[in-house]
């Protein structure tokens, strides 16, 4: 009987070390030189994604194969499903085309231009040599905008960032464009500069095959950990970016041969004070001289110590500063800081660099006015409200540069009614450090820092060049601004066209689309979504039934049942809503909400059948605004329901038909606005 029980023992030990082997989820990630996002040092996978993706797989149980091989050949491999996954990829509308990618940006990044000398603008490229990296983004990005503006250069395509720098340093190339971070982290090994140039923000996510059955499994788990890790400061996604980001202190020689020598002397004085102490007797005096100069040696050494813990200490706060610089350049890649929010951290961290500075101000120029936008310790209230004309600033500055006693040139330019109100309005300053911002190579305001009168500072090269470096990071923000607005009237244009043809089409639509996207913003709002997130809501609940022109009229005013074959027509028009905004630029992401608007909770909805949180939220929440409005409006089959009975239809049929958590959201924000 014994015996009998230890074989079953044996089978149920063996059967569960099998299902664990079999359910391990295998996947193979193909990763590129491209520091510090990904890389191979000594034959082991490294970098910021190599980082997050083993966090994620030790989590999830996941068998992590890394696949290294040169950028171009990865992307073969994936279209071939001989990888799973890429790491480290731009995501663009093209790419979306041929790959799946995840939905939440792992960081923000863009193309910049690193030179031989420093440039000051894409012309000065005209008939140089360029090193590109072959199939890259930004390097797409960069020829597209020499064709545009009508600038030809020599070509020479090699396989990574790295690839770039070496060309510059061999005379191969005179100029060529990496990514930020290669820029921020690898140029200064070699015999580049960094230039002004900078384009194409994009988002680094990760690629998959195009429809393989694995990313339904892997891709939302990757978006989670995402989200969770970013919120959290202590999390593996802020240690592993602080990690690949730290400046390496770097010990000056002389401060080694320094510590050599003292090391050389104790030791020798040592020496000198065990023979001592055998003649003591004979040496006594001698041995006194010996121990006060030994005391003296131990007291340089104190003296190193507190320097090496100074050094220390100020590179600790260099870093620290190059962490905040970070936190606002990438603001500017993903937009979603204020103009007041972005400018006040802006103006915060130049007066911490700048410790003599105690005052700064932004202004723009706008038509014929001068507006002030921000300021610290002058009263920017009253900045605001003064009447200021474009030709009372100093329009002339077209660099970076010190101004003495600025007010003394204000007073030649101002009416003396408005220079005493602009007198009232700043502190009394003795030295201004002034640059022009500009965009397209248009002047578009300054920003300022200044120096209190009384005070006996004045400023160095070192302050023109954080200034100058600041200036830059402010044109950035206000062109992206730039961009991001053109960008949303071309998606509010394109959506009014495609909801004023639907309505055309289908008189009983109208006004629908404007009050789902209504709904669906309100409670995306009081969920507290990213604005991101609202933002593409809104856009999708307004186009959510352009696929409802192909069809027919007679099948979409019908007063009776639906056949069968009638309903499956109908059906159809969310898969057509999606293949009409994919063929949209800017609107992919859009696309894929419309498209699974009509799924169900329970699985039971279409056009893919997705079940639970395998829906994108955002299709979540259209799907109750639509079902909402539909049953408060009239149609040809029936009359419009009362709200308090088109709401109990909503609970009674959340857990298969709705998200239950969204439905009871939903119905107590309707709740709400009709008490």
């Amino acid at each position: 009987m014994r015996s009998c029980f230890d074989k079953i023992r044996v089978m149920i030990i063996t059967m569960l070390f099998l299902s664990s082997v079999v359910f391990c989820l295998s996947i193979k990630v193909g990763i590129y030189d491209d520091y510090p996002m990904c890389y191979m040092e000594n034959d082991t996978p490294k970098g910021f994604y190599v980082d997050i993706l083993k966090y994620i797989a030790s989590k999830e149980k996941w068998d992590l194969v890394f696949v290294h091989d040169k950028w171009e050949k990865l992307l073969d491999m994936l279209e071939r499903g001989e990888v799973d996954a890429l790491a480290a990829i731009a995501y663009t509308a093209e790419r979306e085309k041929i790959y799946d990618f995840n939905n939440e940006p792992f960081i923000s990044n863009w193309g910049v231009v690193v030179a031989k000398k420093q440039l000051s603008s894409i012309f000065e490229l005209s008939g140089l040599t360029v090193a590109l990296v072959k199939k890259d983004v930004y390097a797409e990005r960069f020829l597209k905008m020499l064709e545009e503006f009508h600038v030809d250069i020599k070509v020479v395509w090699v396989d990574d960032y790295e690839e770039v720098m070496g060309y510059i340093d061999k005379g191969k190339a005179y100029a060529g464009v990496v990514s930020r971070f290669s820029s921020a982290l690898e140029s200064h090994k070699h015999s580049c500069v960094e230039t002004p140039i900078i384009f194409a923000p994009v988002d680094l996510k990760m690629a998959f095959k195009k429809g393989a059955r694995i990313n339904s499994q892997i891709v939302p788990i990757i978006d989670r950990y995402l989200k969770e890790m970013k919120s959290q400061k202590g999390s593996v996604y802020w240690e592993s970016l602080s990690r690949y980001l730290e400046v390496p202190f770097r010990m000056p020689e002389w401060l080694k041969l320094l510590i050599q020598i003292s090391i050389g002397s104790i030791a020798f004085l040592l020496i000198i004070l065990i023979i001592l102490k055998k003649l003591v007797n004979v040496r006594t005096r001698e041995l006194l001289q010996r121990t006060e100069e030994l005391q003296r040696a131990n007291q340089q050494i104190n003296a190193m110590n507190e320097q090496i813990k100074s050094l220390y200490n100020e590179l600790q706060e260099t870093f620290d500063r190059f962490q905040d610089i970070m936190v606002l350049t990438s603001q500017v890649g993903t937009f979603e800081a204020s103009e007041k929010e972005f400018l006040e951290n802006v103006l915060n961290m130049a007066l911490k660099l700048v410790p003599k500075v105690k005052y700064g101000s932004v202004s723009l120029v706008k038509g014929d006015r001068w507006v002030f936008i921000a300021a610290k310790g002058h009263d920017i209230e009253k900045l605001k409200n003064l009447p200021l004309k474009r030709e009372y600033a100093i329009v002339s500055i077209d660099s970076t540069k010190i101004v003495d006693r600025i007010m003394d040139k204000d007073r030649m330019l101002m009416p003396s009614e408005l220079l005493e109100e602009f007198s009232n309005a700043v502190k009394p300053i003795k030295s201004t450090i002034i640059s022009p911002l500009k965009f397209g190579g248009k002047l578009i305001g300054f920003f300022s820092l200044d120096i209190p009168e009384g005070s006996e500072e004045v400023f160095t090269e070192q302050d023109i060049e954080i200034v100058d470096r600041f200036s830059r990071i402010i044109s950035g923000f206000y062109a992206a601004r730039r961009y991001i607005e053109v960008e949303g009237k071309f998606h509010k244009n394109v959506a009014i066209a495609l909801v004023k043809a639907l309505e055309s089409y289908d008189p009983y639509m109208k006004g629908h689309s404007e009050r789902v996207a209504q709904y669906s913003t309100n409670l995306a709002e009081n969920l507290r979504l990213e604005k991101s997130m609202i933002r593409k809501i809104y856009w999708a609940g307004l186009v959510h039934d352009i696929g409802k022109i192909i069809v027919p009229r007679s099948v979409l005013n019908k007063a009776g049942k639906l056949t069968e074959e009638e309903y499956e027509i109908v059906k159809k028009h969310a898969l057509k809503g999606y293949e009409i905004l994919l063929g949209v630029e800017g609107m992919e992401e859009i696309a894929k909400i419309v498209k699974h608007h009509h799924e169900r909770w329970d699985g039971k909805g279409y056009p893919d059948g997705l079940k639970g949180e395998q829906i994108p939220i955002e299709s979540r929440i259209i799907a109750l605004s639509d079902a909402f409005d539909a049953m408060t409006s009239a149609r040809p089959y029936r009359d419009p329901l009362p709200v308090e009975k088109a709401l109990n239809e909503i609970m009674e049929n959340k857990e298969t038909q709705f998200d239950p958590n969204l439905a009871d959201a939903f119905v107590q924000m309707i709740m709400s606005r009709s008490a």
